[in-house]
């Protein structure tokens, strides 16, 4: 029987050739349900698949939209947008895995204002973002950023 809901995958290959695979999951639940962040590699062009690990999971964040990418030195980053904050204002993540390591620590990547949809490439990070915004809250104005990541 499932007892989760995952949703939204995002693949990349890391600098060893294997498969990296990054989702939403949440358990099944009408309401009152975070979702977090899991992920699994495969070393054999996706044949079979290790068991799926937490990403730099927080049970109080509501993680959502990751996508991987790799670094120019070849590792898989995740970006996401999550609840964790100081604020009630969703922000930019990111965490790196390493084939002998695993996932590091979540690092936030934005600061002011509601910052979602995050797409990577090559160490570069774009997103969706309220900052550039004139009233304090619920104004319409989104644009695009672009920044880099840190290791």
């Amino acid at each position: 029987m499932t007892t989760s809901a995952d949703r939204h995958p995002s693949v990349a290959v890391d600098d060893e050739g294997a498969f990296v695979v990054v989702w939403e999951s949440g358990a099944l639940s009408s309401s009152g349900v975070n979702l977090a962040l899991r992920a699994s590699r495969s070393t054999d062009g996706g044949h079979t698949w290790a068991a799926s690990v937490p990403v730099a999971f927080d049970a109080d964040a509501m993680s959502q939209r990751a996508r991987l990418s790799n670094d120019p030195d070849g590792h898989v980053r995740a970006v996401w947008f999550d609840s964790r904050s100081e604020d009630w204002r969703w922000k930019v993540f990111t965490a790196r895995f390493d084939p002998r390591t695993g996932w590091s620590a979540a690092i936030q990547v934005t600061k002011a204002g509601n910052a979602t949809y995050p797409a990577a490439s090559g160490g570069i990070v774009v997103f969706a973002s309220d900052r550039g915004a004139v009233r304090g809250q619920r104004d319409i104005t989104q644009q695009v950023f672009l920044v880099g990541t840190r290791r």
